[in-house]
């Protein structure tokens, strides 16, 4: 390679030209080498036999490589000129009227929300910028909507901490995120909203009146919760709820299991497949006179427990292998299969707390204690 082209590619790494600039500079050099030496050589070209022509085929290849260089060496330079950076954001106004509505989005890297002693709310983020793009990130306050703008395609990832007064009280709240976890702790909203895909999505220590949480390829954890109302779905991982309070609860996954533990729920729906499902000291409200379960698996087993003796109970459960076992008081049998039943307890249509049970399986037992 020529001094001159060595002196240009050094030029480059240092900073002193662009990128536009070096291919400039190396095709300048290349015409000055494509230029014949003698003024006479247009006129002995036509002419000249080709195996004595200059085969100039080899300044092709080099520009390639040195395309490729250069691409590389950019992208070396940006990681370490460009690594990951933060801000951080502070809303303007006094939040005692409370917040209307929290809409944040992450990209590859984890989005959090929490609270803190303040009367603001406080926006910490970090980012890779991609090369010298500016992705303008702004803290957007409009008419109680509270919310972080940036140019998507600037980044190559954004995390965000989220922190809101404590006493504040927050109408709805949507966090959205890509390959990357979302956590809450400690909130309190009429409406929740959580989405994300191929990572972890975990809730504690909330109230409020709806919670949606979605992933996939995640597990989906919610502890010390009290909602009104539960919706959570996740494909090929686990859903666990823990000292949860609910009227109504759905989760939905496949190929994992549902662990319930220690939790109060009215309305019962999940489903899964070749997993077990599990509920362990599952209570319900007194003052509800109607509750229910369905749990539905194939190729898992279905055990349930609830510590509340005469509870008066409607039972329907089919599997079609290993049987069904029930320690439920005072069962009236209209079938009783190994793998089939339907039965209620005895005084259960005059009952003012009823609990209905709809269970099925494949392949598993099904277990019902007290």
């Amino acid at each position: 390679m020529s001094e001159e082209k060595l002196k240009i590619l050094e030029m480059l790494r240092e900073g002193k030209i662009t990128t536009d600039e070096a291919m400039a500079l190396l095709r300048q050099v290349q015409d000055e080498a494509e230029r014949p030496r003698h003024s006479n050589w247009p006129e002995l070209e036509p002419w000249m036999p080709r195996l004595l022509r200059p085969d100039f085929g080899w300044i092709n290849d080099l520009r390639s490589s040195i395309e490729e260089t250069t691409r590389n060496v950019l992208q070396s330079t940006d990681e370490l000129m460009f690594g990951t950076r933060e801000e951080k954001f502070m809303s303007s106004s006094n939040l005692g009227d409370g917040i209307r509505t929290l809409v944040f989005e992450g990209k590859n890297a984890p989005v959090k929300l929490n609270v803190h002693n303040s009367d603001r709310i406080e926006v910490e983020v970090y980012y890779k910028a991609k090369s010298r793009l500016n992705p303008h990130l702004t803290l957007i306050e409009e008419n109680g909507v509270f919310s972080l703008s940036y140019a998507d395609n600037a980044l190559y990832l954004l995390g965000i901490t989220i922190r809101v007064p404590q006493t504040a009280h927050i109408g709805s709240i949507r966090l959205k995120n890509r390959n990357a976890p979302i956590s809450m702790d400690d909130i309190e909203a009429e409406k929740i909203e959580l989405s994300t895909k191929n990572e972890l999505v975990r809730v504690s220590c909330t109230r409020g009146e709806r919670l949606y949480c979605e992933t996939k390829n995640a597990p989906i954890i919610l502890d010390n919760l009290e909602m009104r109302e539960i919706d959570a779905q996740t494909t090929y991982a686990k859903i666990s709820l823990d000292d949860v309070s609910t009227f109504h609860a759905r989760l939905v996954t496949n190929n994992a299991k549902i662990d319930i533990k220690d939790s109060d729920i009215v309305q019962l729906y999940a489903k899964t497949s070749d997993s077990p499902l599990r509920f362990d000291n599952l209570g319900y409200k007194e003052q509800e006179p109607v509750c229910s379960i369905d749990a539905i698996t194939t190729n898992g087993q279905i055990s349930i427990h609830s510590p509340h003796r005469g509870l008066k109970c409607r039972l329907r459960a089919s599997t079609t292998v290993s049987g069904i076992f029930s320690e439920l008081d005072d069962l009236e049998y209209q079938v009783n299969e190994k793998n089939y039943v339907e039965a209620q307890t005895r005084g259960y249509e005059t009952a003012s707390n009823k609990l209905n049970l709809n269970l099925q399986t494949t392949n598993y037992e099904i277990y019902i204690k007290q």
